[in-house]
């Protein structure tokens, strides 16, 4: 209790820190904030304009980064940082497209995140231009232009006291002077990056649908699982492949063709592949598992068994689990998680009782189990014709307290 008192304290403190730093512009609370977030943050006079700095130490999980930001009178997107070997093999499979500006020497040294010709060539126009940029790139990891925004970034930045005001303020002087080439937006022209823009927000909306498609396929998956549990859930996903690879060759094939020839076209494609691949590959898998069991109309068999095992995980997120002996089709032991309360209602050696159908694909699939734990019974699934939570088959799979099936009752079996 005393540790969890301290914590809210703290997040309470922090809350009113953040609010003063944020809202009140309070200088105290911005310098309590900054060190509670193990951060450091001002303004650097340039030449009498204002560069921000923010400085964001690492962690365990996290690099430490440095940043150098600005608001100028322009509206453009561009990322400019050192080419790696990624890049490269995005243009060796014609995934990526960079605009060159015929110089060899910084063409391999700098890769540009942008697809607007025009604007990267007059930008970049002059030699003291692209000095400038290969010079920050050799000592920042990227330049970067968001709308009207210019950051450079360094990561990671190990040692704040190593870069020091000066150095930060010569770096703010070359990137003020490369940024005040860009010019202004022509009347009724929104962006000077019209192409690169829309190849971005169709690089969002990929993602976006990749994102969905996990979440769908996550959602069909457990539904499947639960409701209509394959005896060997890996069979089933072995052969769901077959269905999931053709329409992974189609998907792949048609964001391939679309983020093809673009700045960050293996990008696009590996969070698609990453995403949206998963996705369909847990989205067969699910409708597999529920066509297989709501499909079925076969005999359904039922085995008696007994309780092999309990074992309950220590930790974070306490597991309880039961394990059943083996029937004919099944694994040696059969285990599924349970809540607390029906894990402490079974012991070891009592009887249970297992419903299993043939399914529709000819996977076994469990439609029901039930066990007496001290003289109450417990059970989930198809249990003499109903299901425990209210006949709603998704919840087939949740071990719960049941009343007594009519086939066990009187029998003395269990």
């Amino acid at each position: 209790m005393i540790v969890i008192g301290c914590f809210a304290f703290y997040l309470v403190f922090l809350s009113i820190v953040a609010f003063a730093h944020f809202f009140l512009g309070a200088p105290l609370a911005t310098n309590l904030f900054n060190y509670l977030r193990r951060s450091k943050s001002g303004v650097l006079d340039v030449r009498g304009r204002q560069v921000a700095f923010t400085y964001k130490a690492g962690g365990n999980d996290n690099s430490s980064i440095l940043k150098l930001s600005f608001t100028g009178n322009f509206n453009a997107r561009a990322v400019f940082r050192t080419e790696s070997k990624s890049d490269k093999l995005g243009k060796d499979y014609g995934l990526n497209q960079e605009i060159q500006l015929n110089d060899p020497a910084f063409d391999q040294a700098v890769y540009m995140e942008c697809d607007d010709s025009s604007f990267i060539s007059g930008l970049l126009a002059s030699p003291e231009a692209k000095s400038k940029l290969k010079g920050l790139l050799e000592r920042f990891t990227s330049l970067e232009l968001q709308g009207n925004r210019c950051i450079l970034t360094k990561i990671p930045c190990d040692d704040f006291s190593e870069i020091g005001t000066a150095d930060m303020v010569e770096a703010s002087r070359a990137m003020l002077a490369l940024t005040d080439r860009i010019m202004p937006a022509a009347p009724g022209q929104g962006t000077l990056t019209p192409l690169t823009e829309s190849r971005r927000r169709t690089e969002l909306v990929f993602t976006a649908g990749g994102i969905a498609l996990l979440l769908c396929g996550a959602l069909v998956a457990f539904w499947g699982s639960e409701s209509f549990e394959p005896v060997l859930k890996w069979q089933m996903l072995k052969a769901s492949l077959y269905a999931a690879l053709a329409f992974e060759i189609v998907f792949l094939s048609y964001i391939y063709l679309r983020v093809k020839g673009t700045s960050t076209g293996l990008r696009a494609f590996g969070k698609s592949l990453a995403f949206g691949g998963l996705g369909i590959v847990l989205w067969c898998w699910g409708w597999f598992m529920v066509l297989n069991g709501s499909q079925d109309i076969s005999a359904a068999a039922r085995y008696e068994v007994k309780v092999l095992l309990k074992h309950a995980s220590s930790g974070k997120g306490s597991n309880f689990t039961i394990g059943l002996s083996a029937w004919p089709g099944a694994s040696e032991v059969y285990k599924f998680n349970v809540r607390r309360k029906e894990f402490e209602l079974v012991e070891i050696g009592d009887s249970c009782f297992v419903t299993v159908k043939k399914g529709f694909f000819g996977f076994d699939w469990i439609d029901g189990k039930v066990c007496r734990g001290r003289g109450r019974f417990v059970g989930s699934g198809n249990v003499d014709g109903a299901f425990p939570d209210n006949d709603w088959r998704l919840s087939g799979g949740f071990f719960r307290e049941i009343s007594a099936p009519a086939y066990l009752r009187g029998e003395g079996k269990i």
